[in-house]
């Protein structure tokens, strides 16, 4: 299997806004599973296969994720994100 590309920065496909300094604001692993499982639809499975990790781990960083975005936007915006979080 080819190497699959780098993630992209989530806060180049959200725009801008305050979800912008949220997304800026979780470190590079967190916004790489935000970006692949949220933004771009991957399955938990298929974003630790592009991430080399375990699911787990993936799992792990979308809750923490969540929760960080969650505090630090308001509803609506928090919304776009959590609700893809399952």
């Amino acid at each position: 299997m080819p190497p699959s590309p780098p993630a992209p920065d989530p806060a180049d496909i959200v725009g801008a806004g305050p979800a912008i300094a949220a997304l800026r604001s979780l470190s590079r692993a967190h916004q790489e599973v935000v970006a692949l499982c949220v933004l771009q639809g991957l399955s938990v499975a298929d974003a630790a296969e592009v991430l080399g990790v375990p699911q787990g781990t993936v799992k792990s960083r979308l809750h923490w994720a969540k929760r960080h975005l969650a505090d630090r936007l308001p509803a609506p915006d928090a919304a776009v994100f959590t609700e893809r979080i399952a």
